[in-house]
């Protein structure tokens, strides 16, 4: 299963994420309490093992710009976290290296495997990333068992990676009731906003191995 740690802002979190076998790191550069700049990221991107994904997080943002800092830090994927159209994506997807991977989140909603249906014929979008809110962030999961008939419509049509109130006491169980592609945390796995704990960070890859090999 696919694991990103988001809100990466140092090198010793992004090292201790590569050596619990992570999947991805993520960097956000809109405007956060985890907000990095072109620069540190990069500094942190230089340290990680090619095996794991850089993902820039944006929100809004040109098109230029977020390609200038995807070549600039050397970033491997782009997460969107605003209202990117069709078009945007495209364009933004002809600018940057075809193995580039760009996720479009969107907060959960009844009407999410019409949206799942929409981004799924969008071939840039590798995956969908279902929040609890659109900005991310928020620390509060949505309610997992009243999702699950629209998480399973949903997957139909695109890869789906789970964010929201994710941390080692629940994940297992979350994977459990929507099956997803993968699963993004940040303050699930946080001492304090931009400082992961380290622990918690072992134990939630633990905890997700654990789910995955449980799966029927």
């Amino acid at each position: 299963m696919w694991i990103k740690f988001c809100g990466t802002t140092n090198i010793e979190d992004a090292q201790v994420a590569a050596d619990t076998g992570a999947s991805a790191l993520g960097f956000i550069f809109a405007r956060s309490k985890r907000q990095v700049t072109p620069e540190q990221a990069q500094q942190i991107a230089r340290t990680l093992p090619p095996t794991v994904e850089r993902i820039g997080v944006f929100v809004n943002e040109t098109v230029d710009e977020v390609a200038r800092i995807i070549g600039e830090v050397g970033l491997t994927g782009a997460q969107l976290h605003g209202e990117e159209s069709a078009d945007y994506i495209e364009l933004l997807h002809a600018k940057i290296s075809p193995h580039t991977r760009i996720i479009k989140a969107m907060p959960y909603s009844p009407d999410m495997a019409d949206r799942a249906r929409y981004y799924g014929k969008i071939l840039a979008v590798r995956a969908v990333l279902v929040d609890s809110a659109s900005r991310g962030g928020t620390g509060v999961a949505f309610d997992w068992d009243h999702a699950k008939q629209d998480f399973e419509s949903a997957a139909a049509h695109t890869r789906l990676v789970l964010a929201g109130g994710l941390d080692p006491e629940n994940v297992a169980r979350a994977i459990s009731v929507l099956r997803p592609w993968g699963v993004d945390v940040a303050s699930g796995v946080e001492a304090a906003p931009g400082k992961k704990d380290h622990d918690k960070m072992r134990r939630l890859v633990a905890e997700v191995r654990k789910a995955e090999s449980a799966k029927p």
